[in-house]
């Protein structure tokens, strides 16, 4: 992230990215809830957030546009060497402001932090924005899981295609993360 890209109004000046924990269950619930309106199956629980950040292997930074609105989030499990974006959401009236590169970014950099070299993701295949989205940040595809997402109430599914990039990312300026709020 760039100070250019602040001033050009690609990443919002106000946006604070911060350490979130199970005290932001609920909201994290409904941020995946509204980020994925109509493309999951089920969208995860404030249970499952609960169970997730419960572990110690794993962490998730929220993205703020002022004190308590989160306009984004991404969760990321380490083991080792490797880290694991479990998920990540933007608000859709947030999308193409920077929000998503620059948790991705700030994650990428707590993961090479904690000692990862690799960080890996699960996409749809069909979902071709985020593909190119990550794709752009240097992931490239590494395998893939068929018939992975049940996509709709008509058991369609969805092979999940396995991304990864080398840590720590070319070119990346992360915005430092705040203490857990």
């Amino acid at each position: 992230m760039t100070d250019e890209n602040i001033k050009s109004g690609l990443i919002p000046s106000e946006l604070q990215i911060r350490a979130v924990g199970c005290d932001l269950s609920a909201a994290l619930a409904a941020l995946n809830a509204r980020s994925f309106l109509g493309l999951s199956a089920r969208p995860w629980t404030v249970e499952d957030f609960n169970q997730i950040l419960g572990d110690e292997k794993s962490r998730a930074f929220g993205a703020f546009l002022s004190s308590r609105e989160m306009a984004g989030y991404v969760l990321l499990r380490q083991v080792f060497d490797e880290a694991e974006i479990l998920s990540i959401g933007v608000l859709e009236s947030c999308r193409g402001k920077g929000i998503g590169s620059t948790l991705i970014t700030s994650a990428a950099q707590s993961a090479v932090e904690a000692g990862a070299n690799r960080l890996l993701l699960e996409v749809a295949e069909d979902n071709t924005t985020a593909i190119r989205f990550y794709e752009n940040l240097g992931f490239a595809e590494i395998g893939k899981r068929p018939k992975y997402y049940l996509c709709d109430r008509n058991s369609r599914h969805i092979a999940a295609l396995l991304l990864a990039v080398p840590l720590p990312l070319v070119g990346s300026e992360p915005r430092p993360a705040t203490a857990t709020t």
